[in-house]
């Protein structure tokens, strides 16, 4: 036989299930479901309603340097904070009191793709910001369709066209003493340039 409960007793029973009034002073936790699968499908699912607009991309800057020395064919590249050592196949050389350097190591080093344009006798560098365009057989430097005229032209050694690299670095707005410098007591070349991505 079922005990009768007493008024007194569903009265507690009933105080006991309502909820908990809510103190202004002490903070609220948040509530955190128990992870279901299912639902983080849904949620992470392709919406059909109206999509925000992204925000932009915040592009970032890298300090890029290359140091290469007259008459040897190794060379250091230094990204941020990371130095590497490489090795050429030619060495860069001075040639009527210009210093002739690998454009393909130089331009790798420096953050550019590198192709060469065999119809065209051109050597193409590319990058997020430029587009340069170097014909061999002339003394002009293409930059994004801008042409420049070179003093010296490009000259193939060992299948590698070696160029004064002071006319691209001016090409680009590179600077003589802050962005290239010259160290004519170790014959070191130094070229830096910020790339951005």
């Amino acid at each position: 036989m079922k005990e009768r409960k007493t008024k007194a007793a569903v009265k507690a029973l009933v105080v006991k299930t309502q909820p908990k009034p809510i103190d202004p002073e002490k903070p609220v936790e948040p509530y955190y479901p128990p992870y279901n699968p299912i639902l983080d499908w849904i949620w992470s699912a392709p919406s059909t309603g109206s999509v925000q607009p992204s925000k932009p991309a915040v592009s970032k800057t890298v300090d890029y340097e290359v140091r290469l020395t007259i008459g040897q064919k190794d060379y250091e590249v230094i990204i941020g904070d990371v130095v590497t050592k490489g090795k050429m196949d030619v060495e860069p050389y001075i040639k009527e009191g210009r210093t002739m350097l690998p454009i393909r190591y130089v331009a790798e080093a420096l953050g550019f793709d590198v192709e060469w344009d065999n119809p065209n006798r051109t050597v193409i560098l590319t990058d997020k910001e430029y587009k340069i365009e170097i014909p061999v057989d002339t003394n002009k430097i293409i930059v994004n369709g801008k042409t420049y005229e070179s003093d010296v032209k490009p000259e193939i050694v060992n299948d590698r066209t070696m160029l004064p690299i002071a006319n691209i670095a001016r090409a680009l707005g590179l600077v003589d003493g802050e962005d290239i410098i010259w160290n004519n007591e170790s014959k070191e070349v130094i070229i830096k340039r910020q790339v951005k991505f």
